[in-house]
């Protein structure tokens, strides 16, 4: 027999600790910062998106055209001597200018806010008072949810145009008129959405465990409730910014919303661009289409972030 007494022990290999995937998942995303989280969401929306990616882009043109419109605009939206007649494109006027002697360019980059500020304010305003009517339906439920839906039952029954154009009827033309009479039909559109989320929320266990230690309503309905029917609103209010940019031109256009000498691309529409149709086409032509690829880049990137943030069709 051999005799191992002078052999050293076996040794025991080290036992490596295994970690589940949704623990590694956990740590990376605790040790991961905001910033890179964002920027990694980013770079996956302009791989993954790429139309969304041009709807985004149209939209940054159109914000820093804008913001910038002092700098970028060559004259002033009402500067110019009058003509009668409308001049044709030129170096010194890119788009020509109008019968009042308005560099049709300039007046196009001011008019970019006009738009702006009557579809964020108009979209962000009746979005929100959507997402309170929503959330208030949604937990209280009984006679206080069934009027809330009767009265949006009502608004929606009608078109936006048709809703606008009695508000604005009844209250007159101007901007915060105009403002007010897209928001209001805007609410119940964005209300029914949050609601239809918000009921599943309203059923989850950790609602329950806060009503039964006594938290109050309103600490529920925008602490626990709202941030998890963001994503909806969200995406509501970013559909609603095109609809609403468009709804002001159709107002404009008609003679009921954004006045003279105030630039909107509907109004140069509806004034010069129709009166000069034949001769000087490019007035109508210029605001058509800074009309057609604003709201056409609101729906691209609306469409996208829809995708992107819904879980079932964020795979797609």
């Amino acid at each position: 027999m051999t005799n191992y007494a002078g052999a050293p022990p076996p040794q025991t290999p080290a036992v490596v600790p295994t970690h589940s995937a949704e623990e590694l998942a956990r740590r990376r995303y605790l040790e991961d910062t905001t910033a890179r989280r964002f920027r990694r969401a980013v770079v996956d929306f302009i791989k993954r998106r790429p139309l969304g990616t041009f709807g985004a882009v149209l939209i940054i043109v159109m914000l820093l055209a804008a913001a910038f419109a002092e700098v970028v605009a060559p004259y002033g939206p009402n500067e110019g001597e009058f003509t009668g007649l409308p001049t044709a494109p030129s170096l010194e006027h890119l788009l020509g200018t109008d019968g009042f002697g308005r560099d049709v360019f300039s007046r196009l980059i001011y008019g970019s806010q006009t738009a702006l500020l009557v579809g964020f304010s108009s979209s962000l305003v009746g979005s929100t008072l959507g997402l309170l009517f929503g959330v208030l339906g949604a937990y209280f439920g009984g006679k206080t949810d069934e009027i809330i839906q009767r009265i949006m039952d009502i608004l929606i029954s009608f078109p936006l145009i048709v809703i606008a154009i009695a508000v604005v009827a009844a209250l007159g033309p101007g901007t915060l008129n105009v403002i007010v009479a897209i928001t209001l039909p805007v609410i119940p559109r964005v209300a029914r959405v949050v609601r239809a989320s918000g009921l599943a929320v309203v059923r989850m266990p950790y609602i329950e465990a806060a009503r039964s230690v006594g938290v109050r309503a309103p600490r529920i309905m925008f602490r626990h409730i709202a941030p998890n029917v963001f994503a909806p609103y969200l995406i509501m209010l970013t559909a609603f910014l095109g609809q609403a940019i468009l709804l002001e031109a159709s107002l404009s256009f008609l003679g009921l919303g954004v006045v003279e000498p105030e630039p909107a691309w509907g109004l140069m529409l509806r004034g010069q661009g129709m009166t000069f149709l034949d001769q000087a086409p490019w007035l109508a032509i210029a605001p058509g289409v800074a009309i057609s690829l604003s709201v056409f880049g609101f729906n691209l990137f609306g469409d996208s972030l829809r995708d992107a943030l819904d879980p079932r069709l964020r795979t797609a």
